[in-house]
């Protein structure tokens, strides 16, 4: 039985999804080409995210999925699914952040950035150089 599953987010920016993974404690490995699940045989991907200083957590392999890529993990460690969130949550939130502030970078707009430490709600707020809040 395979417990291999995708997690439901198109990732169009490999550089977002580093900054992503950074932000929740894990690291970006370009050109990992096998990622660690339950299975004998590890996973094929492009890139993976790693656990650094964890040599026996499972990880996220990216894999390249028409013109974006996919995650691919096994949710069955506990280590991985605390820190990746609950179906990838934590992980969902940090790519969407990053990308959306890479998008607004590339058209010229400064961005702030406001943590909720009790929920951990990420909060966005995009302004134009001339000083009018958009978002």
């Amino acid at each position: 039985m395979s417990h291999i599953a995708e997690i439901e987010l198109e990732i169009k920016s490999l550089s977002a999804l580093s900054r992503a993974a950074k932000r929740i404690g894990m690291k970006f490995v370009k050109g990992q080409k096998t990622f660690k699940w339950y299975g004998h045989t590890p996973g094929q991907c492009e890139h993976a995210l790693t656990i650094p200083n964890n040599d026996n957590a499972y990880e996220v392999g990216v894999k390249k999925k028409g013109s974006a890529h996919e995650l691919l993990w096994d949710d069955f460690d506990p280590e991985l699914r605390r820190v990746v969130g609950r179906n990838g949550g934590l992980l969902k939130q940090a790519y969407g952040a990053e990308q959306t502030k890479e998008a607004a970078a590339n058209m010229g707009l400064a961005v702030w950035e406001s943590v909720d430490n009790e929920t951990g709600k990420i909060t966005l707020t995009l302004q134009e150089s001339g000083g009018a809040t958009l978002w």
